[in-house]
């Protein structure tokens, strides 16, 4: 029996590390630079949200997994699940389950070498019944779960494939007696090969909206996982139920199931009112017992859906926590459901686990979802976020999946994964699979635009090796906690500086406004200008891409500026030239701005001044000729005799007068 450990923060080693912090330091890449040129006109002032942790993003030569034909429906969602095994060579499921209105499927590839090739498609019984919802697959052997099948129960389909890449018809898993309707048996699966020493493998069968907690007492989403032994076939396989008797309702034990040898890793994402948690399961010897329970170990933390996914690579994991709020100190206000990445290792198999790291975005923004899906190999992990917009904040929910690298200290980005194509609500990043040098990441939403079928989904490849990310940083002039560039006629010249490395070029440096393109820069002198015509004062956000001949880009987190018209800030003391005490000089004051001229006016009243009786009040005019004031005259009222007339209590300038 395993003494049940629970692994929180207070097990962290290391510091929390934010996308962009730390940079590899031999990462190829073109150095690129935003600077803002200043012209003697009218000053605008851009108050910088964040200037600060910026980080390059990239996107490579990227291989689109084609939908065949035959499959491209309206609400497919290709690419809501991914499971790839043995890489380039062996096979790739993409599940295709989200559909309401038919049939799930999930279409199968196999690599020719260059290119992953249609085989074939499975396809579910009914309409809605999710089938392609969770993949397994090991051993010649592929596990489809449709948790909305038979009303809610569920199903578990078995297929085999030859040596030949022939498939067969497929076999139904048991489903246990207890299992009844709106469980969803079915809605995660993993397979492990050498669960218990067995001699067909182990299946383990997640079932969140098992209604049944560890007591045995009934209760909605409490949730439970499966472990069936495969000693004699599949079709007559039986199973062993794995709880806790701390699971109660709404904890959804099963949503996310990861099985590697003796171990399976189950997510109760619901636990402490969706705080969530991890329940790590042991077979020792005879039976399977509740050795470790993990969570983020962070104070105020309801709704992060800790375990929302799970990956396992050797002695370290990550779990990913999608409606993790951004609420650490560092960044206010809190950002609600930006979504986090948590890593925990341990020495060796039969040391206890402890969490070393945070992983989050640098900028992180509500509704992202990062940590949707994570997948881990060694010392790089790939993470999910479908929620994130495209550049700045238009193409809403596009999607984005970054990659992370350790180097043996600490975690830092080393890529951002963005769609070539990709529109919003595509919800690129909803599922990852990381196999050898390659990730694959599933874009459900995604549009066919040659067919107009809308939300057919699609797949994207990337080959991790070759990611030779750009270096790209935005510099903006900074004065104090200001940021300063001028206007002429309403219009501002950006100029980007683009080195590409080694021996590759810059083919187009292209500028974003607010999360539309102003135009591709011009090379003027070894530096690229474009001009933003008819800037608002309002708030902003800048970026920039730079592509290269290797068909590589580089893009900018977005900058947030608030612009407003000022005169740039200096200073000159104003003084009536006839001033005394008890004038109140400066009460009230009012500027104007002649538009022939240029030159600036300003009023100010002195309703304390003697002028012509006691404190009778007065005003005066001045004016701001190439950068100085004068006063040019003294204003006072017709009654300027009467005592405390208060002429000049209140003054207001425009135009002449």
């Amino acid at each position: 029996m395993h003494r049940i450990r629970r692994i929180t923060g207070a097990d962290r080693r290391t510091l929390k590390v934010r996308a962009g912090q730390a940079q590899t330091a031999n990462r190829r890449g073109n150095a690129f630079t935003l600077t803002l040129h200043r012209r003697l006109v009218t000053w605008l002032m851009l108050l910088a949200v964040s200037l600060f942790g910026l980080t390059s993003l990239a996107h490579a030569v990227e291989t689109s997994i084609v939908v065949p034909a035959g499959d491209v429906v309206n609400g497919l969602s290709a690419g809501d699940v991914l499971c790839v095994k043995d890489g380039p060579g062996g096979y790739l499921f993409v599940g295709a389950g989200s559909s309401i209105s038919a049939a799930g499927k999930v279409l199968v590839y196999t690599w020719d070498g260059s290119n992953w090739t249609h085989a074939t498609t499975f396809t579910g019984s009914e309409s809605g019944d999710g089938f392609g919802s969770s993949i397994a697959f090991g051993d010649s052997t592929l596990f489809i779960g449709a948790p909305n099948a038979n009303g809610g129960i569920g199903s578990v389909t078995v297929f085999t494939v030859d040596g030949g890449g022939a498939w067969d018809s497929g076999t139904a898993l048991p489903i246990p007696a207890q299992v009844v309707a709106n469980w969803k048996f079915g809605t995660s699966l993993s397979y492990s090969p050498t669960a218990d020493g067995g001699t067909g493998g182990q299946l383990a069968v997640g079932v969140p909206s098992a209604k049944l907690d560890g007591s045995g007492t009934a209760g909605t989403d409490c949730g439970r996982v499966y472990i069936y032994s495969n000693s004699g076939g599949w079709s007559t396989a039986t199973s062993t139920i794995l709880t806790d008797v701390g699971i109660v309702a709404g904890d959804k034990l099963g949503e996310s199931v990861v099985m590697i040898g003796n171990e399976v890793y189950a997510s109760a994402p619901g636990t402490a009112e969706r705080r969530g948690a991890v329940y790590l399961f042991k077979y020792d010897t005879s039976a399977w017992s509740l050795a470790a329970i993990f969570d983020d170990g962070e104070a105020a933390n309801n709704d992060r859906r800790f375990g929302t996914s799970i990956a396992v690579s050797g002695n370290r994991m990550m779990i990913g926590a999608t409606n993790g709020h951004d609420d650490d100190g560092t960044i206010d206000p809190v950002i609600k459901l930006a979504g986090a990445a948590y890593v925990f290792e341990r020495t060796d198999a039969t040391a206890a686990w402890s969490q070393t790291a945070k992983l989050q975005l640098t900028n992180p923004q509500s509704l992202s979802t990062f940590g949707s899906s994570v997948a881990l190999n060694g010392d790089t992990a790939v993470i999910g976020a479908p929620g994130t917009p495209g550049t700045g904040q238009a193409l809403y929910r596009m999607g984005k999946a970054y990659v992370f690298s350790y180097d043996g200290s600490s975690w830092s980005l080393a890529n951002t994964l963005i769609p070539s194509d990709g529109a919003s609500s595509d919800t690129f990043g909803k599922a990852i699979a990381i196999d050898g040098d390659y990730a694959l990441v599933g874009s459900p939403a995604h549009d066919d635009s040659g067919t107009s079928t809308t939300n057919v989904g699609g797949v994207y490849m990337y080959h991790l090796p070759t990611l030779n990310m750009p270096s790209v940083a935005i510099n903006i002039p900074v004065e104090g906690p200001f940021v300063f560039a001028d206007l002429v006629d309403g219009d501002m010249t950006l100029t980007a500086d683009a080195t590409p490395s080694g021996s590759s070029t810059i083919t187009s440096v292209e500028f974003f406004v607010d999360g539309t393109s102003i135009g591709t820069g011009t090379l003027n002198g070894g530096s690229y200008d474009i001009t933003w015509s008819d800037v608002t004062w309002a708030q902003h956000e800048l970026q920039v891409r730079t592509v290269t001949n290797e068909n590589i880009a580089a893009l900018s987190e977005p900058i947030t500026v608030y612009a407003t018209q000022s005169p740039r800030f200096d200073e000159q003391r104003l003084i009536a030239n006839d001033g005394t005490s008890w004038d109140l000089f400066g009460y009230a004051v009012d500027v104007t701005v002649d538009n022939a001229t240029g030159n600036e006016y300003a009023i100010v009243g002195a309703h304390g001044d003697q002028a012509n009786g006691e404190r009778a009040g007065s005003a005066y005019l001045f004016e701001k000729v190439d950068g100085t004031w004068t006063q040019v005259q003294k204003l006072t009222g017709p009654d300027a005799d009467k005592y405390w007339e208060g002429f000049g209590f209140a003054v207001a300038i425009h135009g002449d007068k």
